[in-house]
């Protein structure tokens, strides 16, 4: 939740003295979330082992799990780092697609549009590869949520685009093999 403040405060106008240090207090609660991503010991966030084999998974103190919308403001975090370089880095957008793919899911109906084309662009092959392999891990964690979106009895008003359906009709495909 640390990390939800910061970023609500970085998008407050009234907050712009206070950027570089709400961006930095955002950095360190997603860095934080993933040091506790092994069950057998604390990591480094930057480990490749936490992409392939993390056990990410959010809780509350009380050991509810939260709501996919109580992280709304990650993927907003990534889709405002496609329009403003200075917003993010590659580094923080990792982390965030790494929190992300503890939701196992593509999270809440009104954001799930934006984090699809997030995903689409940060598996882009100009993007570092860390960015790459944590978009690819919360793609395999969504997968049943793609191929439920991608299911014949879905309304056509609910469809995903031309470029969206490309997208998840190839991870299925990659997905069967």
């Amino acid at each position: 939740m640390a990390g939800r403040a910061a970023y609500l405060r970085l998008k407050n106008p009234w907050e712009g003295d206070a950027k570089p240090k709400l961006r930095a207090n955002a950095r360190t609660a997603l860095r934080t979330m993933l040091v506790h991503g092994l069950s057998s010991r604390l990591s480094r966030p930057n480990e490749e082992e936490l992409i392939w084999r993390g056990d990410l998974q959010w809780r509350h103190s009380d050991e509810r799990e939260p709501s996919c919308e109580e992280f709304d403001w990650l993927i907003d975090y990534l889709a405002d780092g496609r329009h403003d370089a200075d917003s993010t880095d590659d580094e923080t957008e990792g982390d965030a697609l790494l929190a992300l793919s503890a939701m196992h899911g593509l999270g809440s109906s009104t954001k799930r549009r934006s984090y699809i084309k997030s995903l689409i662009r940060c598996m882009g092959s100009t993007r570092p590869p860390r960015v790459r392999h944590s978009a690819l891990r919360a793609v395999f964690e969504a997968q049943e949520d793609l191929i439920s979106m991608t299911s014949v009895s879905m309304p056509r008003d609910s469809r995903l685009t031309t470029a969206e359906s490309a997208f998840s009709g190839s991870f299925n495909c990659c997905m069967s093999k």
